[in-house]
């Protein structure tokens, strides 16, 4: 009886420690890691017009009866409900970086480019939370990816790492159907006429220079 005893709390520790295992690994923070070792890191995903960094939100946490204030270095508000991501970027003080974002569908065919903006508490040369704004995303879908672009001394690098992020406005929205071209629209004494639509077409300027196919060396 004492063996089975001992066998089924031995089972039971191996089965939380699993668990909780399993928690930590889907609940670590995202990071991107360059050659040079530079790194950004994950931290939140919020969508609303009021925005702070974490570090911030966990500084301005009111005590019972005080009313709730999201203010800070770093803080800002959107005139629409809009997608932000907040990264910490880390790189070697010494030499100069610079990071873009780029939002993709799940089936890799378009993207949008961000920057980081807004920088938080705690800011120090070589280690900074920003804010990416996402004016535009994969409304549509569940689940999308963000790579980091790095440019510096070193050079340019695309990201191969990717964050996933979890749409949180995730909803059925109206179909467009599309009007036939030509079509012509009119304001007063304008008239514009839009004749051909090209998706995909090349760009003069090369983000990823590894992979010439990558949307975001695509243009409309």
């Amino acid at each position: 009886m004492k063996t089975k005893i001992v066998l089924w709390s031995v089972v039971s520790i191996l089965i939380i420690g699993i668990a909780a295992g399993a928690f930590w690994w889907l609940r670590r923070p995202q990071v991107i890691t360059f050659s040079d070792d530079s790194k950004v890191t994950l931290l939140a995903v919020e969508y609303g017009k009021r925005h702070a960094p974490p570090v911030a939100k966990a500084a301005a946490k009111p005590s019972a009866g005080t009313p709730a204030r999201r203010g800070g270095a770093g803080s800002f508000t959107t005139p629409t409900d809009t997608l932000v991501l907040w990264v910490r970027q880390q790189y070697d003080s010494q030499q100069w970086h610079n990071f873009q974002y780029y939002a993709y569908d799940k089936a890799d065919t378009a993207c949008m480019q961000t920057y980081g903006r807004n920088y938080g508490n705690n800011r120090q040369q070589g280690k900074e939370i920003v804010a990416v704004q996402l004016d535009a995303f994969p409304r549509r879908q569940g689940k999308f990816v963000v790579r980091v672009q790095q440019q510096g001394n070193g050079g340019q690098e695309m990201s191969e790492q990717k964050f996933i992020i979890s749409n949180p406005v995730r909803k059925s929205f109206p179909t467009w159907t599309a009007e036939s071209l030509p079509v012509t629209k009119e304001d007063e004494d304008v008239s514009v006429t839009l004749t051909k639509l090209v998706f995909g077409a090349d760009t003069t300027y090369n983000r990823n220079q590894d992979n010439p196919d990558d949307p975001a060396n695509k243009g409309v």
